[in-house]
């Protein structure tokens, strides 16, 4: 198990400067007497190898991928008081290994933004389209200028559409504190992290554990749908959308349920007359860390209703989790087939792997990969999504929580 990273580790070097240098992989100093301001050599670190799902490996086990970035440096009024775009192939590459230069950087700067994966590709002219305000258009990363508030470069809004597997296009994010170095050019390492959090489901399984009048002894499955989360998020993860079109809240007798639902919360299946079914690789989905938000509409997200999680006698809130729904098609229980033969099965509640503690919200940067979402007749019903969080014919799952990287998420009734 990994451990958790935070959002950036900040190292300062002071790097060799002297005129007489010969090093061709040294800086020459800047001078910087008359204006006051200031270089610095930018490194990104981008963390994560391997993605799992319990014993499943995902069909992509790379860490993401990073093709262009933007950097803003930022004053103590919050001001972007610089702003350096890298987009050229071998300007990424150096980034990633020996660092780019960034030079004319005020010595008010005080601290720094990074985004990875925002503008158009480095070997195409084909734009990413992520970048956003709420209300839709086109991006709007440009236009955050150079003294322009950090205000403004808070309300961009990343489009979870536009995030693809784990590794391709994933929107990066890094930041913290900037210490200007009093002369010479300092080393500035950041490490950049998904701005999403992402589910990863191993398998799904009917219990043949149970007694008799409780086992699922054939289902097809034919969906897997996720609820109870956003469409974007704010370049700031504490930042959501207002918009209640913006939400995937569904309620159980939403007629989204039986037209068209938004394709990135949803996988068509056609696993037929088995107890236990695998993908190849994973079923992976990207979402939103949503924490504690509660848009027009939602019946879950941000839910204070307090819920007694596997009989402990202890509440909790229910937490702002995503939910997980099974559409499983020709359910026999007992061998007997059962009336409606359409049924549902909902994951609203998970427990982290390594810790034992319940999770209340995920976090972006991580991974809640499921080894198994097992369930049982008692779970099954007939509406898509229960008409409470919390209720009892919810699955409780496992999960093992991971950086980018993951988290082992155990799916348990």
């Amino acid at each position: 198990m990994k451990k958790f990273f935070n959002y950036l580790a900040l190292a300062l070097v002071l790097a060799l400067g002297t005129a007489a240098c010969s090093n061709a992989d040294v800086d020459a100093p800047v001078d910087e007497s008359a204006t006051g301001d200031r270089s610095v050599k930018l490194k990104v670190i981008i963390p994560g190898s391997s993605t799992y799902a319990g014993d499943e490996e995902s069909y992509n086990a790379k860490k993401p991928a990073i093709t262009d970035a933007i950097i803003f440096f930022v004053d103590t009024l919050g001001q972007t008081i610089k702003r350096k775009q890298i987009v050229p192939f071998a300007q990424i590459t150096t980034l990633t290994s020996t660092g780019v230069t960034v030079d004319g950087i005020p010595a008010s700067a005080n601290a720094y933004y990074i985004l990875g994966n925002v503008t158009d590709d480095a070997e195409s002219t084909a734009s990413n389209g992520a970048l956003t305000n709420e209300a839709g258009g086109v991006s709007i990363v440009d236009d955050v200028a150079e003294g322009d508030a950090l205000s403004v470069l808070k309300t961009i809004m990343v489009k979870i559409e536009n995030q693809v597997g784990p590794t391709a296009k994933i929107v990066l994010l890094g930041k913290g504190e900037y210490v200007p170095q009093g002369s010479g050019i300092g080393l500035l390492q950041a490490t950049l992290r998904p701005l999403v959090s992402r589910i990863e489901i191993a398998k799904v399984t009917a219990d043949q554990t149970v007694a008799a009048d409780d086992k699922v002894t054939s289902f097809d499955l034919t969906g897997i749908y996720i609820n109870n989360t956003y469409k974007m998020i704010g370049i700031d993860p504490a930042q959501y959308p207002s918009l209640s079109t913006n939400a995937i809240a569904y309620a159980y007798n939403d007629a989204v349920w039986t037209s068209i639902y938004p394709a990135d919360y949803h996988i068509a299946l056609s696993e037929t007359s088995g107890t236990s079914y695998t993908p190849s690789g994973v079923w992976g989905f990207n979402v939103v860390p949503a924490q504690k938000k509660n848009p027009t509409g939602s019946n879950y997200i941000g839910n204070t209703i307090l819920v007694d999680i596997e009989g402990s006698g202890v509440s909790r809130p229910h937490g702002a989790v995503p939910l997980i729904v099974l559409k499983l098609e020709n359910v026999q229980v007992n061998g007997a087939s059962i009336s409606p033969t359409t049924k549902y099965v909902t994951v609203s509640r998970y427990k982290d792997n390594t810790t034992t503690l319940p999770i209340d919200f995920f976090k972006n940067g991580y991974i809640y990969a499921i080894g198994d979402i097992k369930f049982s007749a008692k779970h099954l019903v007939d509406s898509p999504t229960s008409p409470s969080p919390g209720a009892a014919s919810d699955v409780y799952v496992v999960v093992d929580v991971k950086g980018w990287e993951e988290l082992d998420t155990i799916a348990e009734i």
